[in-house]
């Protein structure tokens, strides 16, 4: 594509062949499996894609654990291994919801995107159990603070979203035993959960 059409709309065309396994040139006689047509309204999106996909030097990444918990330490992992000893003063942020009560997740997903972590605004959403943290998450908060003394863990502040029926005060005495501070953004159910997160 090198220019929008009449109607404000850049096309390419994509077309598949059975015989086309490992690079191999399809046969002349061969006929497409598949067409796929791709269109936009935006050129320069539109070359782009068109690029790519010609150079074939696309990848495609997965970030994913053994379980939920791990999953969501792997992507935290991505934003941040480690918050410098030198920000130990900063303002420091994790959220941490229920890993049962994903609704809640998705109401601190914006949260997250507010608060800011080692001086980069963004924070990760790590999972917990109602109780207790689970192995991945506690070692994942432990090596993130581990150039940090425990009495200046108290920057750190855990980010609770959900109420006391899915994280419990134990979970609070366990956050707050590693040093962290904990605030909690939760309310009788998720509705008033997700106002008390809006409100923030």
């Amino acid at each position: 594509p090198t220019k929008l059409d009449a109607s404000g709309v850049a096309s390419f065309t994509v077309t598949y062949f059975a015989s086309h396994k490992d690079n191999v040139t399809p046969d002349k006689n061969d006929k497409p499996s598949k067409v796929i047509t791709v269109k936009s309204t935006t050129l320069k999106e539109i070359v782009s894609l068109h690029k790519m996909l010609k150079r074939g030097d696309y990848e495609v990444g997965i970030i994913a654990g053994a379980n939920r918990y791990e999953t969501a330490v792997n992507v935290a992992k991505k934003h941040k291994e480690k918050i410098a000893a030198k920000n130990a003063t900063a303002a420091n942020n994790i959220v941490l919801v229920n890993g049962e009560s994903l609704v809640d997740g998705l109401a601190a997903a914006p949260l997250a995107a507010k608060l800011t972590l080692d001086g980069a605004a963004g924070t990760s959403v790590l999972l917990s159990k109602t109780d207790s943290l689970p192995k991945e998450t506690k070692e994942y908060l432990e090596n993130l603070v581990s150039d940090i003394a425990v009495s200046a863990r108290k920057h750190v502040t855990i980010n609770l979203v959900g109420g006391e029926s899915v994280l419990s005060e134990s979970l609070v005495d366990e956050l707050k035993e590693m040093g962290f501070k904990v605030e909690r953004f939760g309310g009788d159910n998720r509705e008033e959960t997700s106002l008390e997160v809006a409100r923030e």
